[in-house]
């Protein structure tokens, strides 16, 4: 259930508070429930833990099957996390204010500064936001580890990532049957060490245009920061081929390419594929509509 006002109010509010305002969610399931306070200062936005919708989403368990992370724990790195995406975006990042954590009465809880905008509609993304969102995610991949998982306080990072996604992925198909048996087996042995990158980069395994906010036809902000991870940013570029219009990525190509080199998708596009199916990051009900989805990039 999500936390009421009445559970908050004593750990953000004070006297400087003029208003505490629940802000509807666009999601049933939401992972969290938002709140706008009003102080004499500034605006400023309160985020708190929904535990049993995070827990109990197909996003949210995905996490913890590939990249180990759970948002309880996330949250508890923001002091570093926020900070350092900020550093490197070239949008704006919220400041993180405060960090509230009550285990005893299920809140856990962030307040950030208050960003203007709109959210972005996917049928309103223009060249200038496809080459905004780009060098945005050029700036993430350049935050480069040896380990996948947390990009703060991480330490179960070192292992071999063909060999993890391989378990965790079988693990999961055989939890939710999409394939057939030989079908299953088929896609695992695509699986080898051309799925081991160098490095990993900072990666958004949610992204959708409505994590970003908008001003007069520009991105100006990132506002959600729960699911950034390091991991093989390959993920982004195949996840990218269901946010892009096609005359649109020759566009982000150019943008993305002033600032780093584009990765190779096409032989790990299958498997990656079937590891967002099952995070269900944009509602995906249709898992071989999913899969013949018309590819972007190389």
């Amino acid at each position: 259930m999500p936390l009421s006002i009445t559970a908050l109010r004593p750990y953000f509010s004070d006297g400087a508070t003029h208003s505490f305002t629940r802000i509807p969610s666009a999601y049933e399931d939401s992972s969290h429930t938002i709140f706008l306070q009003d102080t004499a200062q500034q605006k400023e936005v309160i985020k708190a833990l929904n535990v049993d919708s995070a827990y109990d989403s197909d996003f949210w368990q995905g996490m913890a099957h590939f990249f180990g992370v759970n948002l309880k724990r996330q949250l508890q790195c923001f002091d570093s996390l926020y900070p350092l995406i900020a550093q490197q975006s070239s949008l704006k990042i919220p400041t993180l204010l405060q960090t509230v954590v009550v285990p005893s009465k299920d809140i856990w809880a962030i307040k950030t500064d208050f960003l203007s905008g709109q959210s972005v509609p996917a049928e309103q993304v223009s060249s200038q936001m496809v080459r905004q969102l780009a060098k945005h995610l050029a700036k993430l991949h350049q935050i480069s580890s040896t380990r996948f998982g947390y990009i703060v306080d991480g330490e179960e990072n070192q292992r071999d990532w063909p060999k993890h996604l391989n378990q965790q992925l079988n693990e999961v198909l055989s939890v939710r049957p999409l394939l057939q048996p030989s079908e299953k087996e088929k896609l695992l042995s695509q699986i080898d060490a051309g799925f081991q990158p160098d490095t990993f980069g900072v990666i958004m395994p949610d992204l959708r245009w409505d994590q970003f906010l908008q001003l007069d036809g520009s991105l100006t902000a990132l506002t959600d920061l729960d699911a950034l991870v390091f991991g093989p940013i390959e993920l982004d570029w195949v996840l990218l081929e269901y946010l892009l219009m096609p005359e649109h990525a020759e566009i982000f190509c150019v943008e993305y390419e002033r600032y780093r080199s584009i990765p190779k998708i096409t032989h790990v596009r299958s498997v990656y594929r079937t590891l967002l199916f099952c995070l269900n990051v944009l509602g995906e009900k249709n898992y071989q509509a999913w899969c013949d989805h018309p590819a972007l990039f190389d």
